[in-house]
């Protein structure tokens, strides 16, 4: 009977042991996910910062006729100076069709 409750609480005590290991393990993982979290909302905040900034100069002209062997570039000029805008062509990054 002694033999049986001594290996009774031995193994208890081995089982708190890892039921407090565990339980240490997961405190630490969980502030490693909240910290994760916290730079993900702030890359995602960067990456929209960063996706606006490279649109803040972009201009979508919707309704112009596809020509074959066309040049983008001649076309905005062309489009701009009837519009009134005083634009060059060293004012233009890129063109293209969406």
């Amino acid at each position: 009977m002694q033999a049986s409750l001594e290996f009774s609480s031995k193994r208890i005590d081995t089982l708190q042991e890892r039921a407090n290991c565990s339980e240490e393990k997961l405190k630490i993982q969980s502030r490693e996910i909240t910290e994760m979290q916290v730079i993900l909302e702030s890359l995602s905040f960067k990456t929209q910062r960063q996706e606006q900034w490279a649109r803040q100069l972009n201009v979508e002209m919707v309704g112009v006729p596809e020509i074959k062997n066309e040049n983008l570039t001649n076309i905005v000029l062309s489009m701009a100076e009837k519009a009134g805008v005083v634009l060059s062509a060293g004012d233009i990054k890129s063109c293209t069709r969406v």
